[in-house]
């Protein structure tokens, strides 16, 4: 077996690109490390509009095609449907054929995408592959399936995974040959339930660069509660807002940051709650704005009940600020006991309150919040970094091998 460092590793990763909001940040992340690490190759393709790949990581050689010229202007049909991997998974498999036996890699990882009906074009070639991380295809809890019945009709198409999962002869593969699955919750075993899988391995596809470090609190100021993410149903942006009409603590202050179609309803609950002066919408805001709303949080409060990982999670929790969190998906996962509080999701109003009562247990004892606000940092340090995560690969790669 060849000793790492001389590690030979083709990363299939589409979309690396450092200045994404999106996979193709968490994808350049991973790709830039491994790159540092390992005789790596890289097969991708990326939006015309991107910086290309290859400027993005020098230390790999990389082979690029670039997106369908259309799909760029189609923001979030094209996250949700990727157009573009068809043409890309032709090519990049073509290559494959041509390049495989002559380059002689130990191992192909296929980084991207997260979603989980996408085949890997290494797929029945003879090579040792892994996948991941991987996740979606995530339905909402029956207790609140209700409340997304009138979402967009791209975002139903996730409902035909589960046929491909059972008839789809190339994706069914692409999971049974792997020698790793990487996933990022338990909820993914049980949408693959249908195909004979290898082991798994758990593992978030977000990240964070650091721990900061902990801003002193104003004596005496209102305790600030926070959400950060795009406002759509799912995200359970209502939810929290409820929640604020149930709280004993009658000085809490809730921030929305982010943006989505789900503004205006959530702003008509704030009137009809009359709760005006006690959440306060921000709208979308740069990276270092966002930022400074984490500094000066007490509680993150995250309702999403459809959640695949959570990244905006693993930031607050990175500034040091214990969470509230749906016991559902991908933050279930990441929040224990020694970080925050989850809550199982149910029907809206028992949701609300539930929510309610543990924001209330924990404002109402300022040693516990900083003692899950420590826990928080800790556990991030320990095993979100992405060095941290890189390490894990690593350790993962010589398992494989």
């Amino acid at each position: 077996m060849r000793v790492m460092s001389t590690l030979k590793l083709l990363l299939i990763a589409p979309f690396v690109c450092e200045q994404s909001i999106g996979e193709g940040a968490s994808t350049y992340q991973l790709v830039s490390r491994l790159a540092r690490k390992f005789n790596c190759t890289v097969l991708t393709y990326n939006l015309r509009a991107d910086t290309p790949a290859g400027k993005n990581v020098p230390e790999a050689r990389v082979v690029e095609w670039r997106d369908l010229p259309i799909v760029g202007r189609f923001s979030r049909l094209n996250s949700q449907l990727t157009p573009g991997y068809i043409p890309f998974f032709l090519r990049a498999r073509n290559w494959l054929r041509k390049n495989l036996k002559r380059e002689g890699f130990d191992l192909i990882h296929q980084l991207a995408p997260l979603a989980l009906r996408y085949p890997c074009p290494a797929v029945g070639l003879g090579a040792p592959y892994i996948i991941g991380p991987l996740g979606g295809s995530l339905e909402a809890p029956p207790s609140l399936q209700s409340e997304v019945e009138r979402e967009p009709l791209y975002r139903k198409l996730r409902a035909l995974d589960g046929l491909r999962f059972r008839y789809d002869p190339l994706l069914r593969a692409t999971y049974s040959q792997a020698r790793v699955l990487i996933v990022v919750a338990p909820y993914v075993s049980k949408a693959l339930a249908s195909i004979e899988l290898p082991p798994l391995r758990f593992m978030s596809e977000a990240g964070v660069e650091r721990v900061y470090p902990r801003l002193c609190r104003s004596l005496g100021a209102p305790p600030r509660l926070l959400f950060v993410g795009r406002v759509i149903r799912t995200k359970g942006v209502r939810d929290a807002i409820r929640s604020i009409g149930h709280l004993s603590n009658r000085d809490a202050i809730l921030d929305i940051v982010g943006d989505g179609e789900d503004v205006a309803p959530c702003m008509r609950e704030v009137a009809s709650l009359g709760l005006q002066y006690r959440v306060r919408f921000h709208g979308y805001l740069p990276r270092a704005a966002v930022d400074a709303f984490y500094e000066r949080a007490d509680l993150f409060v995250f309702p999403s009940f459809r959640e695949p990982s959570g990244k905006a999670v693993l930031e607050a929790m990175s500034h040091g600020v214990p969470v509230v969190a749906a016991n559902y998906g991908g933050p279930a996962v990441v929040v224990d006991e020694t970080c925050g509080r989850l809550v199982d999701p149910a029907p809206p109003d028992v949701f609300a309150r539930s929510l309610a009562a543990e924001i209330d247990s924990v404002l109402a004892n300022p040693l516990l919040r900083d003692a899950l606000g420590e826990g928080a940092a800790r556990r991030i340090e320990e095993q979100y970094t992405w060095n941290k995560k890189v390490d894990w690969l690593c350790n993962l790669y010589r398992e494989v091998l």
